[in-house]
């Protein structure tokens, strides 16, 4: 009997002992849970507002990213990078240019203002944050449209100024063709001109010089004798000449005697070129465009003979020289 009180006291301590065991393990495993979700409720804030940090932090770098961006757009409108391309630039391509510079500006003071923002609204105030940056969102969104708008339109000012100068250089081009056909033109409009004056001169034939004197009954009578010569005979025809221009003629025929003087009376001149020229005889003669046998007489007016030696004989019609013979004299 006292060995099975014994067994039973034993069994019921175990039973305490274990009870006590479990109570302790409950109570240590409260204790650390309870200082858990006390770590937990402490350090939530924290994590909270780093997360907060972060977010912002790659708000501020996109919008960042963004303003590199359009400040890379206005650093190719302004036409600085090709002016060789565009020759002068028309007021449109100056106002754009003087828009872009207003533009960075701008650019400018959103930045600095991002730089304020991200100084002043750091973490601790997210409120603040969230409303200065969707004011610079907002601001960033506007320039971004406008700068493309004119970078759309300074690209297609450029792609017409570069047309514009290639019709110029095209222009230029056929102009220069089209100068150089008309002096073409007018070169052979000379040498035809030329050909056609050159071809409508009186160049005579069967042109004759010789000395005469007058015997009986006014009968002329030739001779190579100076002083026997009363005055000088020249015959010669005028062609018949299509191309030469019907009507008077003036023929002037200039006689240089053997000292280099042109017999005249002292006072007779024609035009040849711009220069006068003294004449010995002049000829009216009709002309049609015919055959004209013709004779012209030359007189010493100051000498009662003519000298010896070799008399040159010119003659002249429409400002040109038509004729040329010699004679000598003895």
């Amino acid at each position: 009997m006292e060995n099975s009180t014994g067994q039973s006291e034993k069994k019921d301590g175990k039973k305490k002992f274990l009870i006590l065991v479990i109570l302790l393990g409950g109570l240590s495993c409260f204790s650390l849970f309870s200082g858990y979700l006390a770590f937990v409720q402490d350090s939530g804030p924290d994590q909270e507002l780093v997360a907060e940090s972060l977010g912002q932090r790659a708000r501020a770098d996109k919008l960042k990213n963004e303003m590199e961006k359009i400040s890379s757009m206005l650093e190719t409108i302004g036409f600085e990078s090709t002016p060789e391309s565009l020759g002068e630039l028309t007021e449109e391509h100056v106002a754009i240019r003087e828009q872009a510079a207003q533009y960075k500006k701008k650019l400018l003071a959103i930045q600095s203002q991002m730089k304020e923002m991200m100084a002043s609204s750091g973490a601790t105030d997210p409120e603040s944050f969230a409303l200065a940056y969707r004011k610079l969102k907002a601001s960033q969104w506007e320039l971004n449209n406008e700068v493309n708008k004119l970078k759309k339109r300074n690209k297609q000012l450029i792609s017409e100024n570069k047309q514009l100068t290639k019709d110029k250089k095209q222009l230029a081009g056929d102009l220069d063709k089209e100068k150089k056909s008309t002096e073409m033109l007018l070169e052979e409009r000379e040498i035809l001109r030329g050909q056609v004056e050159k071809a409508a001169i009186l160049n005579v034939s069967d042109l004759s010089a010789d000395g005469i004197r007058i015997v009986r009954k006014g009968r002329e009578k030739a001779s190579s004798k100076a002083k026997r010569v009363e005055k000088l005979r020249v015959g010669f025809t005028l062609p018949k000449n299509d191309v030469a221009t019907a009507g008077t003629k003036h023929v002037y025929m200039v006689v240089i005697a053997p000292d280099k003087q042109v017999i005249t009376d002292g006072g007779s001149n024609f035009k040849l070129g711009s220069k006068n020229m003294a004449y010995t005889s002049k000829r009216e003669v009709e002309y049609k465009n015919q055959k004209k046998d013709l004779m012209m007489y030359a007189k010493n007016l100051f000498k009662t003979e003519f000298d010896p030696g070799k008399y040159k004989i010119e003659l002249y019609c429409d400002g040109a020289k038509i004729g040329r013979t010699e004679l000598y004299l003895k």
